[in-house]
This record gives structure tokens, C-alpha cells and sequence, in this order.
């Protein structure tokens, strides 16, 4: 599911590489092709063939305005900060939501409360739902922030995180409103744009994972050409604390369609940030944790709540990326996590034949970072075996207009 972006800019792009064994039987003589992108892993006792790789890219898309850390500290400190160290800020919104109340579906909070409640959303074919929806109404006026996932339900951290976020809050400690989204499915999409998106200063969204997916947690850094909005939105997935941050350059004056999330907001002119992440597992606190401590960093940097936010700087800037899809059924052993730097013709695992028995290796098409890795074992024909990122480094490149 990938619901705020129309395309999504890491969306699959069909491009095939053929790997073939020497020495197999013309039993066993079936073809493995692969796109993709890898990391290493154990070789199995098999013999294999090494996989020469061969894939389309993504859309390109260059990156521009380098947000510039916060508030020095003063020169009476008596603790130097670490150099790695920097305070994050984004630029403060100058909106001011003044009303003594703030209704979004069936929840109206009065100010210095927090109100749980619901929004109807009517599927095609009619049927109605109520999408859970909480509402935090700040002692004092502010900028209305949102937080809106439509994660799978399966994504277990960004779900409990969210839902951590909402109780965490103290209404006498913010300025502004916040209303948080756990989870909604693609259908509610109308309605959450036109009853919350429409009416918040900033977005921050999440699209997860599905069960059989590892997505390394990494921020999409939209950017439109509008110098002011451009640093907010750099400033607010530096503030959150993802260590890769995607660059995604767009052209929302070329943009026809305005029924998807995050385009409406950045065609309105409003700060936006996509997460992408959200392990499936349970047992994943840290990734939950990852979670709520980014929802708090945000409002912190914004001034809605009253938040120290820094970070060690250390992102990598990320493009374009390659997948890496199974042509047959099989079992794909992965050597190398989600997160690591890869560079051209290292081996990232192995793929194994439902059919033949047949093991190929999976070798790195690019350098960059994996920012996916299938999570369970067996693997469909067309599934998703990697996913591997343009890696810019340190400094992200500059903004760069789409051509329509």
C-alpha cells in the first residue's frame, strides 16, 4: 500500500536481470531473473551462479536547500556541545488557531482537554465506518499539527507509537492543536483530507510495512522549489530523527490530481513530512519508541511543546532506488539488514528455486543503502526481494523542477 503519493517515487519500476546456472539439467533449467539492489549474506551449500543485475530506476530527483541547525548554545555555557551534536528548529508557523474549541468528527476539545472520538468514512461500495481519531487542544494558540498514518494495521510500532503519542501529551503544556490518526485504510483518504489535512499547518504522515516486510525507517523530504516551505519541511525530518532522509522533488504546479494526501498539502503550501517505516513485530520497542520520540521531536522544534531536540547530524540523503523482484516462486536468505551501505557486486543473499532447487546469488546492482529487505523467507513470483537507494551522502544535491 503506498496511499499519500501518486507515484510513490520508490515505486516499483519492472526491469529484469537474468541470471543463468551453469551445468543444470534441462529438468531444472528454469531462469531466475532479478531486479535489484543488496547487502551479503551466507552463501548455501549449494552451488550457485552469481546474478548480473540489471534494473530501471525510479524517477530522479535532486535535492536542494540544506536546512541549517537551530540555536547555538551561548559562549557562558559551561558544557561544550559534542561536535556531532546540533540543535534542530523548523521555522515556527506563523498561524495562530485562537477558537476556545476545535471539532474533527465526533471529537470537540475545549481548550487545555484532550478528546478522544471518531470520522465517519464511507467505503464505494457504501458501506460506513468510524475511523478512531484523537484531539488535543493546547491551553494556548498555535499552529494545528497532524498525524496521520495509514500504515498497514500489521505495522505494530507506528500504530503503538501513535497511539503512545496521544496520552503522552499534556493539553496545559502545548500550544496549538494536535490531532493524531493511528490508522486509517486508503478509503477513508477523502475524508481525512477534507476534515483534518485541509485544516492542519503541518502534516506529518506514515506509511508502513506489511508483515512480510523490513523497511529501514527513513523520511521523504518533499520538496517543491518554494524556498520557505522547502526548509520547513527539510528542518521537520531532521528534527524527527531519521538517519536517511529521501529527497523527492515535485512540481505541484504540473500536479492535475489533488486526491492524494501529501500533494493536496504541498500544493496548499503547507510543511509536509512523510515517515516510512514501522517493523511488524511486536516485540520491536525500540522502532516504537523510534516512534514517539519523533512525534515529540517535531512539536518541540515547531514550539507547540516545550522539547530539547538534537540529533548527532549523521543523515544520508537518499534518490532514486532499485528493486529487486523474485521471477519465480522460492526462499530468499538475506546476509546484510536493512539500513546497510551496499556498493556494486556485493552479494546480498541467496534465492532459492521452489521448483528446480536451483540457488542464485543475489548481488547489489548499485551502490547505495538497502532501505527494504523482505522480512519473511518465501517469496511469490513479482515479490519485492530488496530495495536499494541512491545514497548522496552527507549533502543532498540541488532542487531540481520535474518536467510535466
Amino acid at each position: 500500500m503506498r496511499p499519500f503519493f501518486t507515484p510513490m517515487p520508490h515505486a516499483p519500476t519492472r526491469a529484469l536481470a537474468t541470471a543463468t546456472r551453469q551445468a543444470r539439467s534441462l529438468v531444472l533449467g528454469v531462469a531466475l531473473l532479478l531486479l535489484g539492489t543488496s547487502a551479503p549474506l551466507t552463501a548455501q551449500a549449494s552451488s550457485t551462479s552469481k546474478t548480473a543485475a540489471k534494473s530501471t530506476q525510479s524517477t530522479k530527483s535532486k535535492a536542494g536547500t540544506k536546512s541549517k541547525a537551530g540555536t547555538k548554545s551561548k559562549k557562558g555555557s559551561s558544557k561544550k556541545k559534542k561536535k556531532t551534536e546540533k540543535e534542530v528548529a523548523a521555522p515556527i508557523p506563523t498561524h495562530r488557531y485562537t477558537a476556545d474549541t476545535i471539532t474533527v468528527g465526533s471529537a470537540t476539545a475545549a481548550r487545555n482537554t484532550r478528546v478522544l472520538g471518531t470520522l465517519n468514512a464511507t467505503s464505494p461500495n457504501g458501506a460506513t465506518r468510524a475511523i478512531p481519531l484523537a484531539v488535543i487542544h493546547g491551553a494556548k494558540a498555535g499552529p494545528i499539527v497532524a498525524y496521520l498514518s495509514q500504515a498497514p494495521d500489521s505495522a505494530f510500532s507506528t500504530v503503538a507509537g501513535l497511539n503512545k503519542v496521544v496520552n503522552l501529551i499534556d493539553p496545559a503544556k502545548v500550544s496549538g492543536s494536535i490531532v493524531i490518526v493511528p490508522w486509517f485504510d486508503a478509503d477513508a483518504a477523502p475524508v481525512i483530507i477534507e476534515q483534518i489535512a485541509a485544516r492542519a499547518d503541518i502534516i506529518v504522515a506514515f506509511s508502513g510495512q506489511s508483515i512480510d516486510d523490513d523497511l529501514h525507517p527513513y523520511g521523504y523530504w518533499s520538496r517543491t522549489g518554494v524556498t520557505a516551505q522547502d526548509k520547513a519541511g527539510g528542518a521537520l525530518a531532521m528534527a524527527f530523527g531519521l538517519d536517511v532522509i529521501s529527497i523527492r522533488d515535485v512540481n505541484v504546479a504540473a500536479t492535475s490530481k489533488r486526491d492524494d494526501l501529501l500533494s493536496t498539502a504541498l500544493a496548499d503550501g503547507k510543511s509536509v513530512l512523510l515517515v516510512e517505516g514501522g517493523r511488524a513485530s511486536a516485540a520491536a520497542a525500540s522502532a516504537t519508541n523510534s516512534v514517539v520520540a519523533g512525534c515529540l521531536n517535531v512539536l518541540g522544534s515547531i514550539g507547540v511543546i516545550t522539547r530539547a531536540v538534537g540529533m548527532n547530524g549523521k543523515v544520508s540523503w537518499i534518490g532514486t532506488s532499485q528493486q529487486l523482484h523474485a521471477e519465480v516462486s522460492g526462499v530468499f536468505t538475506p546476509e546484510l539488514p536493512r539500513g546497510t551501505k551496499v556498493r556494486k557486486g556485493q552479494k546480498a543473499g541467496t534465492f532459492t528455486d521452489s521448483v528446480s532447487a536451483a540457488v542464485t546469488d543475489i548481488l547489489a546492482p548499485r551502490d547505495g543503502i538497502i532501505t527494504y529487505i523482505r522480512g519473511t523467507p518465501t517469496a511469490a513470483r513479482d515479490a519485492t526481494i530488496l530495495t536499494v537507494a541512491t545514497n548522496y551522502g552527507a549533502t543532498p544535491p540541488p532542487y531540481s523542477k520535474p518536467k510535466p
